[in-house]
Parts: C-alpha cells; structure tokens; sequence
C-alpha cells in the first residue's frame, strides 16, 4: 500500500509540473492571452535568464509536438475501440489489440512527463525549481478549489449523532448487535 501511495504521489507532482509548463493548456480554459500573461509572470516570478527562457520555450514546443501525436493517435485508437466493442460479434484479439496500443502510448506520455520533468530540472536552478514546484501546487490547489476537481480534499462533515431518548439524556447511545 505505501508504495502505491508514494508512485499515485510522483504521478501527481509530474502532473502537476507539467500543467504548469503550460502543457495542457486546453485544460485551463481561460484566453490564450491570459495563459500566455501567467507563463509569462512565472518566468519573471523564478527570475529566468534568457537562455532558460528560450531552453524552456523550445523544451515545451518539442514536448507539445510528440504529445499531440500521441493524443491523436489514442484518440484513434479509442475510437477503433469502441467501435469494435459495439458489435455484437467484436473480434476479441482485435479488441486486445488496440487496448495494447492505447497502453502503450499511455506508457510513452509518462514517459515524456518524466523526460520533459528531467529536461525541465537540467535548466532551472535547484532555487527556481523549487519555486516553480510551489507556484504548481498553488495553481493546482486553485484550480481545486474553482473547479472541484478530483483529488479535492472536501471538508468533513460531522458525523449526526443518533436522537437520544427522553429517559437517557447524558448517556450514549447504546448500539445494538443483532
């Protein structure tokens, strides 16, 4: 269990790093220029020279080419899939097939987060990366709180006590076993 906790933990933080590089920027939803003004505060926020901003900028525009490659191709091959599992008689090796192809480029985009993260590493100073990891939470914990997405921590509500009878006030509730 822990180590599922720790890998579930460094999948999120390379989620995390790669949202913030401006990667997914269909996710944001908010006006190109808007995206652009925050990508260009973050820079100015990690105090960048102009040769990391350029670095980061050819890094992203690479990592951006491959991802959407692969996206197309998953999106075709989930397409594939769901037609394929839509008829009655569906071939089940054609079935296993093109769910092998849609893991293994699900594999390869962990595997560009992973590369784009290392790259990313190689240009920023330990300083700088750590800002940029905090600037990524802060806009995660945000985009949490906006949109109520998953990984939310939602407060508690407390637990309503069960309605006490009139002769046993003071005392707790006696739970019943059957």
């Amino acid at each position: 269990m822990r180590r599922h906790t720790t890998c579930f933990g460094v999948g999120i933080v390379l989620a995390l790093l790669v949202f913030a590089l401006g990667s997914l920027p269909a996710f944001a939803q908010q006006p190109a220029g808007e995206n652009k003004e925050r990508g260009e505060k973050l820079m100015k926020d990690l105090g960048l020279t102009p040769e990391q901003e350029a670095a980061l900028s050819e890094q992203r525009k690479a990592d951006q080419a491959q991802r959407k490659e692969l996206l197309e191709s998953m999106k075709g091959l989930r397409k594939d899939l769901r037609d394929e599992l839509g008829k009655y008689d569906s071939d089940q090796a054609k079935v296993q097939s093109l769910a092998a192809g849609i893991k293994e480029n699900q594999a390869k985009m962990i595997d560009l987060r992973i590369a784009s993260i290392a790259k990313t590493k190689e240009i920023l100073t330990a300083e700088q990366f750590q800002k940029f990891q905090a600037k990524v939470e802060e806009r995660m914990e945000a985009g949490r709180k906006e949109h109520g997405m998953r990984g939310e921590s939602r407060p508690q509500e407390a637990p309503q006590e069960a309605p006490q009878e009139a002769g046993n006030a003071g005392e707790p509730p006696v739970q019943q076993t059957n």
